[in-house]
């Protein structure tokens, strides 16, 4: 008994652009196995670069946003200031988020003239993942890692801001990530 083939007419949508090219080819009813997941013959050469987005992954998987401080982009000055996207803009975590996690990635320790502290959080609760902290604390150390858990999880109930609130003293310099994991609620 041999390998039953057919004819179907595919439709092949093109990962940039979303056009598609229609055509007729021949498929073995194997033509996708285990065996050829495995041996990497279907891969994902031909997706783009960060194609599947968090507004692809539907809502029950977890996303992730990036929030950055950065001294030479922001300032220092006391007071709060919102954190950006890598590329100085505005973004949020949306409405209704489930915040599951928050982790601070040192990139460039911080400075000070005197003695700064920083809290981080979100609007209207600025010190949701981190209470008033000094800015030569371990936290802000360019190199480290470290889960902020203060008052998570937190279910936003509009869409929020992630905040770096500066005390007592100016910072001079320092570089960190804010990385905030989370889910679509209802």
């Amino acid at each position: 008994m041999g390998i039953k083939r057919f004819r179907r007419k595919l439709v092949a949508p093109d990962v940039q652009t979303g056009a598609g090219t229609i055509g007729t080819t021949e498929l073995a009813d194997d033509a996708v196995t285990t065996a050829k997941l495995l041996a990497a013959n279907v891969t994902t050469a031909k997706i783009a670069d960060d194609a599947v987005t968090n507004a692809k992954l539907g809502p029950v998987l977890p996303k992730a946003l990036k929030f950055q401080y950065d001294f030479g982009d922001l300032g220092g000055a006391q007071g709060a200031i919102t954190l950006t996207d890598e590329d100085d803009a505005a973004q949020t975590i949306p409405d209704n988020a489930l915040i599951l996690r928050a982790y601070i990635e040192g990139i460039t320790s911080s400075t000070s003239g005197g003695s700064a502290t920083v809290k981080l959080g979100i609007t209207g609760d600025d010190d949701a993942f981190i209470a008033a902290t000094a800015f030569d604390n371990g936290e802000f150390d360019a190199g480290v890692l470290t889960e902020l858990v203060a008052g998570i999880p937190i279910k936003t109930s509009a869409a929020v801001s992630v905040l770096a609130t500066i005390a007592t003293a100016d910072l001079t310099a320092g570089k960190y990530n804010i990385w905030v994991e989370y889910m679509e609620g209802d």
